[in-house]
């Protein structure tokens, strides 16, 4: 196994680690809510800012640690050749089948506006989240989910 496909194994077990940490402290959450609503508390809310921020503080440096992995890869330039490659199906040659299917190579310039997207979509959630935005979706999230769920 080369060094290459030993970090891309790493860094999706990271992924999957951290989705699934991320998605037990969300149940553990909801669990406990639940059972302090049950005891006779109805208006204890579940979801709210500092139960949220208290979860994600216990699992910042585990998302922290993804983060700087993932930074590093893309320093190195660690990537999978094969993410860009068209499906291959047996009997079929997608290149025939789909207009374009070739991919093409990313230029400059293509390159720059990636990163300009992705500075500001940083900006405008930064933006969002001092704006109070984060309350909202939280809120209209939550209870969403609760009427999807039959539960409000």
């Amino acid at each position: 196994m080369t060094r290459k496909k030993a970090y891309l194994i790493i860094e999706s077990a990271l992924c999957a680690l951290a989705a699934g940490v991320l998605a037990a402290a969300a149940i553990r959450m909801y669990l406990h809510g639940a059972a302090m609503q049950a005891s006779g508390d109805l208006f204890y809310y579940i979801y709210t800012r500092e139960k949220v921020g208290a979860a994600l503080a216990n699992i910042l440096p585990l998302i922290a640690a993804l983060a700087a992995f993932t930074v590093a890869g893309w320093i190195l330039g660690i990537r999978d050749e094969t993410a860009d490659r068209p499906a291959e199906l047996k009997g079929i040659d997608v290149k025939t089948c789909v207009a374009g299917a070739v991919p093409q190579k990313a230029g400059r310039r293509a390159f720059i506006v990636r990163i300009v997207i992705l500075i500001l979509a940083i900006v405008l959630i930064i933006l969002g989240v001092r704006n109070g935005g984060l309350e909202d979706v939280l809120a209209k999230g939550a209870s969403i989910c609760t009427e999807c769920v039959g539960l409000g």
